[in-house]
């Protein structure tokens, strides 16, 4: 099995991905236990990060890459090789993404991972979800296609729904403490779907629950009985994110749309008014007579051209207005959210660091056994980091344009005198 498919470089700016929720999610300087780790795309990134990283992988390939790249590298098959000759209780956080569904018996090497784990540690683990919408579509159109990779790799030996996941943990002796999602739509992902070919009630029928649309599931877990309802503080600041980067996304679009309707009629403005100055100019020079009343008309009808085409500009130039407000809110927006967490990290008591939204109401603040309010206070000290990362992300793509705007309303001034001019000719 080649590696060179599985190689995915990691985008901070990207929080749609399994390697940056790992990359996000585990503390710098933590010790870490990458099994099946290919080429060390994430490896290599934890590294930089201050980790200490031992990268456990079965192809020779994918070896050499992580002796090349610096890092701790052990050629094991998961699957026959035992304790790997690692220590046990040596390892803060065990990744395995998207490794489990590789192998013979997952749950036993699942189980094995948490030998590894150091007090308080967590195994952060991904898999596909076989229940993603375009594999149901595929199954009503009578097809089971095997691909290189994604949903149906054809090197999978085994397919989760969410259910079998949550029996995976289980069987480990793991509770999830926080599980994110990747979401994908039926044309994002490497499934030939045409919907166009399936009846509307079928295709609503199998896209309309909340799972339809998840790709991979991203688990972070820890030895014991101690769960979160509802994900913790990560799924819901990352949530909050992803809205608003969307929001932001179709907003520099539409900026972008606009700057490009108020070129086009700065230049029709400007060549108005170039027509405009020249038929004054013929008026002027020597000319056989002409009936004076067709020169006032061709002159009347180019004012109100040219008043349309102004009011057309101002128009736009609202619109922009508009748009740079709605941009600075949402910047607003994230600063908030950045604030909210920062309290949360410094302001909560330790036994209620990570207790969850409904356990923070009145009625519902004594529901959580002081195992679990522990449990929770050490888990939201490690991920107060994540959050300022991928709040970070999208506070940077917000003033890299807002520092375009200053130009923009430059190019609006110099347009803005080019009416005058044109006006003071005609």
């Amino acid at each position: 099995m080649s590696i060179a498919r599985y190689s995915r470089e990691v985008h901070f700016d990207d929080l749609n991905n399994v390697h940056t929720f790992a990359v996000l999610a585990v503390p710098p300087g933590s010790r870490v236990l990458d099994l099946g780790a290919a080429d060390g795309s994430v490896a290599r990134v934890l590294a930089a990060r201050g980790c200490d990283v031992t990268a456990v992988e079965r192809d020779p390939d994918g070896v050499r890459a992580l002796a090349a790249a610096g890092l701790r590298a052990v050629r094991a098959d998961l699957d026959h090789d035992g304790d790997l000759g690692l220590p046990s209780g040596a390892y803060d956080v065990v990744l395995l993404l998207d490794v489990l569904e590789h192998l013979v018996d997952p749950a036993a090497v699942l189980a094995r991972a948490t030998r590894w784990l150091a007090p308080g540690g967590r195994v952060m683990l991904s898999v596909p979800h076989v229940a993603h919408a375009a594999v149901r579509l595929s199954l009503l159109q009578g097809r089971f296609p095997r691909t290189d990779i994604g949903l149906l790799d054809r090197t999978h030996l085994h397919f989760f729904d969410r259910e079998q996941v949550e029996a995976l943990l289980t069987g480990a002796g793991l509770s999830a403490l926080d599980t994110l999602t990747v979401v994908r739509d039926l044309h994002e992902t490497e499934l030939a779907i045409d919907p166009s070919s399936l009846a509307p009630e079928v295709l609503a029928a199998a896209t309309s629950d909340p799972l339809a649309r998840v790709y991979q599931f991203f688990i972070v877990a820890q030895p014991g009985a101690v769960a979160v309802a509802g994900g913790g503080l990560l799924q819901h600041l990352l949530t909050r994110l992803q809205s608003v980067a969307a929001s932001h996304r179709t907003l520099e679009a539409r900026a972008r749309q606009l700057e490009a309707e108020r070129l086009a009629l700065q230049v029709q403005i400007e060549r108005r008014s170039r027509q405009g100055e020249a038929g004054v100019r013929a008026t002027e020079a020597p000319a056989p007579p002409r009936d004076p009343s067709h020169v006032t008309a061709a002159l009347v009808d180019l004012e109100a051209d040219r008043d349309q085409l102004r009011q057309q500009l101002i128009d736009r130039m609202e619109a922009l207005r508009d748009a740079s407000e709605a941009i600075a809110a949402l910047q607003r927006e994230v600063q908030v959210q950045r604030a909210f967490a920062q309290r949360m990290g410094a302001t909560l008591p330790p036994a209620i660091g990570r207790v969850p939204t409904a356990a923070l109401t009145p009625d519902g603040a004594g529901d959580l056994p002081n195992d679990a309010l522990i449990a929770l206070a050490a888990e939201v000290a490690e991920y107060r980091r994540a959050p300022y990362a991928a709040t970070f992300a999208v506070v940077r793509r917000v003033d890299t344009w807002l520092l375009g705007l200053p130009r923009l309303r430059r190019g609006i001034k110099a347009a803005a005198r080019l009416v005058a001019r044109a006006r003071g000719g005609v």
